[in-house]
């Protein structure tokens, strides 16, 4: 049997389905209905452990693109935060939040 990595290329290719299924939109439990893992636990770990495998170059570009994007929306509203303009505080606070969530893994340093 072939193999990738110390796991066989059918499961590989199944993760990979769970994460396709999953960016369309599918519920883990629709999943594990579909692909035939056991519980809806089951094909959650699928998707992450095919996550994790994300190519990293692809990921730290991405991570860079949002960054930029971040910095020029943080020098859009920071004359007026120097200015005291409480809604752009909240703006810039909201935009370097952004940039440290937990909510996007894809872009968290913790991925290198």
């Amino acid at each position: 049997m072939s193999r990738k990595r110390g796991r066989t290329i059918e499961s590989y290719e199944k993760d990979q389905r769970a994460l396709e299924l999953r960016k369309e939109g599918h519920s883990y439990e629709s999943i594990s209905e579909q692909l035939g893992y056991s519980t809806r636990s089951a094909s959650y770990k699928a998707v992450m452990r095919r996550l994790r495998e994300v190519d990293r170059p692809a990921v730290s570009m991405l991570r860079e693109l949002e960054v930029e994007r971040l910095d020029v929306m943080l020098y859009a509203v920071w004359d007026n935060v120097l200015q005291g303009d409480t809604n752009a505080v909240t703006t810039a606070l909201r935009i370097s939040e952004r940039r440290n969530s937990s909510s996007y893994p894809c872009f968290s340093s913790s991925q290198h």
